[in-house]
């Protein structure tokens, strides 16, 4: 995946592209394994279930497999197919009982003899015709062929148009939208994170006391001009140049005894301090790197005075807040890290309900991810038979795409289930003009 360490989700991702390279190389054990670890922690994962039926050798486990498939994706072609193939097989290897011996004739009675003699010709005409009434053996069903729903589980497809792309690639060749995202490795801030906030937030303010003291000091100056130079934040106004009710007497009073200089020169400190605090809430990778850098630098100086000093009791309160600082700084290095993801075509994960995969399909569509929308509509519709708004946002993305074939297949639901709804007439016109675009002139 990335640089750097991986999260759980993106573990189980790494296992199930490694089961599937070892079954696509025939690595057979190897697969079932790798496949075997990834459904142990995700049980709802379709694609782990069908390549786990491809590598597992009992006929039986094969059948578990496929059918936990279809409990999730009902009409997931493949799976039905597979599954019709694994009843043949035990049908096939299920042991012909042996037929059991047939006993010796017994002597017919003069009655049942005549009971198998036809009495004349016509009642064996009328024999034949009966036995020709039985009905025929019915007819052996047609093997279920590939769905072309069956090309959206292409996991290296774009997210965004579905176009084929390799796992290494950067961007989209056909749309130009980027394949790999940065995540944070930690999603929420660690508590070793928030004492570490919390001390730059008082560093902070401890740097904010020295330009402070110059507005207060200006505003001593000038207050027996005007009193309203006492004000802090009036007087902060003088030296930003901005508006002020101070008297342009008690200003300039104010700007002689402490100069706009000493007040930018004072507030330097706070000001970094500040950026660094704003950095370090935002988790600016070089916020931590000038974090790491500052503690060992004080701890360089630390050593330095309990050297010069020749008193390790002298300079044991700095040593021991350096080290701890320095021991603080490299435990939140985990809230600072960042990793590269590679976005694939297959549906979130914790998506239980029909639902819940629609919402997910919306949210998708706001980012004009139609592929990935389109997967989660069409996995919506397998939860919801008889919901309407799969279907029609269904048909929206997949003429997103560029796939009237696709929307054609979901107009036919949304036709069955309510045919006279507006929405659906509309969208009817709409795959129409798409199946069959009007002749340029």
């Amino acid at each position: 995946m990335g640089e750097t360490m991986h999260g759980p989700t993106d573990d189980l991702d790494d296992l199930l592209r490694q089961g599937i390279a070892a079954a696509r190389a025939g690595q057979r054990d190897q697969a079932y394994n790798l496949l075997l670890r990834v459904v142990e922690q995700d049980e709802r994962n379709v694609t782990v279930w069908l390549w786990l039926s491809g590598v597992t050798e009992s006929l039986e486990d094969k059948e578990v497999c496929l059918e936990n498939v279809l409990t999730l994706d009902p009409d997931n072609a493949a799976a039905h197919k597979g599954l019709k193939w694994v009843h043949d097989q035990i049908k096939a290897q299920a042991p012909t009982p042996p037929a059991p011996p047939e006993p010796d004739p017994l002597p017919l009675s003069p009655v049942a003899a005549r009971a198998r003699t036809a009495v004349s010709p016509a009642a064996a005409i009328l024999r034949e015709q009966f036995a020709q009434r039985q009905p025929p053996p019915e007819p052996e069903p047609e093997p279920v062929g590939p769905s072309p729903w069956d090309e959206l589980e292409d996991e290296n497809l774009c997210p965004y148009c579905a176009a084929p792309t390799q796992y290494k690639d950067k961007k989209c060749r056909s749309c130009g939208n980027k394949l790999w995202i940065k995540y944070r490795r930690r999603g929420k801030r660690s508590i070793l994170f928030w004492i570490l906030f919390v001390l730059q937030l008082f560093g902070t303010l401890q740097l904010a006391m020295a330009p402070l003291l110059v507005l207060v000091y200006a505003g001593l100056r000038a207050a027996a001009i005007d009193p309203t130079a006492l004000d802090p934040f009036e007087m902060l106004n003088v030296y930003l140049g901005l508006p002020s009710a101070i008297s342009a007497a008690a200003a300039a009073t104010a700007l002689r005894y402490a100069p706009r200089s000493v007040f930018f020169v004072s507030a330097i400190p706070f000001s970094f301090s500040a950026m660094v605090l704003i950095g370090l809430y935002l988790r600016w990778r070089v916020i931590y790197y000038l974090l790491l850098f500052n503690a060992g630098w004080q701890l360089l100086l630390a050593f330095a005075w309990v050297f010069l000093a020749g008193n390790l009791f002298s300079g044991a309160l700095g040593l021991v807040i350096s080290l701890v600082t320095l021991f603080l700084v490299f435990q939140v290095g985990e809230d600072f890290a960042v990793d590269k993801k590679r976005m694939l075509l297959q549906v979130e994960r914790g998506l239980s309900d029909g639902n819940a995969l629609l919402l997910r399909g919306e949210g998708f569509v706001k980012r004009k991810m139609w592929a990935m929308a389109a997967l989660h509509f069409r996995r919506a519709a397998g939860w919801l038979p008889d919901a309407l708004g799969c279907r029609l946002a269904l048909v929206l993305t997949t003429l997103k795409l560029d796939r009237p074939d696709l929307a054609k297949l979901a107009l036919e639901e949304a036709q069955r289930i309510d045919p006279h709804n507006p929405k659906v007439i509309e969208l009817a016109a709409l795959v129409e003009k798409h199946l069959h675009p009007p002749a340029a002139i």
